[in-house]
């Protein structure tokens, strides 16, 4: 397929839900948009806008502001699950939820190169994912125990590494991964890392800190930086 993603991934997940309970120190859209071009500017290929907005017209405003702030040269910005607003917007493209429609179907309706990526749980998951073959990338988790998604047990290393067999599409793991972990499951054969409180926490970190953090994931990835 053709895609303008560059792997490995290092996709950070903007939360909006957390701008309500504030659990990152990330105070308003302003404080958000702040630090996601930090990350950006940092090395960070992919982001996704995941959260709702009080009326779709301001998604789409979030989103523009979004690209405005990114380096485009090498990050891309996708939408979560909702394709019209990446489409209003020029966004690069879509992250798909498990339980609505497939990446073939979407890509259909978007412009050539637009990226899409789906959400699996199993290697059944990736299985269908693959035979849709539409999909630039599939993110697997949760990998671990995280508060995003409580009461819901991590996958474990051992089942991301089965679901890494069973996809013939590049998997990017999510769930409880932070900068010290990621060695741990970067040799089940991913090719890419996302999370949300790994870099929505800590926001008042040195940019020397976050060049650093971003081009030794990439290095524990197998890319050389």
């Amino acid at each position: 397929m053709s895609t303008t993603l560059s792997f490995p991934l290092v996709m950070m997940i903007a939360d909006r839900g957390s701008l309500k309970t504030n659990s990152y120190g990330v105070h308003d859209e302003e404080g958000l948009l702040k630090l996601i071009k930090k990350w950006s500017d940092a090395g960070v290929n992919v982001i996704q806008i995941r959260g709702d907005a009080r009326t779709d017209n301001e998604l789409v405003e979030f989103v523009k502001q979004v690209l405005i702030q990114v380096d485009r040269k090498q990050t891309r910005v996708l939408v979560n699950d909702r394709p019209d607003i990446a489409l209003v917007a020029g966004a690069d493209g879509v992250h798909l939820k498990d339980d609505g429609s497939t990446a073939s179907e979407i890509k259909s309706i978007g412009p050539a190169n637009w990226v899409v990526g789906c959400s699996v749980h199993s290697s059944l998951g990736a299985s269908k994912v693959s035979l849709d073959g539409a999909a630039d990338y599939i993110l697997v988790g949760n990998v671990f125990a995280t508060n995003s998604k409580l009461g819901r047990p991590g996958l474990g290393v051992e089942k991301l590494r089965n679901i890494v067999t069973a996809s013939e599409v590049p998997v990017v793991a999510v769930g409880g991964l932070s900068f010290s972990n990621i060695a741990g499951v970067a040799g089940t054969g991913i090719h890419g890392i996302a999370g949300i409180g790994a870099f929505m926490r800590k926001n008042g970190r040195l940019r020397e800190d976050r060049l650093t953090l971003v081009s030794d994931c990439y290095r524990k990835l197998g890319r050389t930086v």
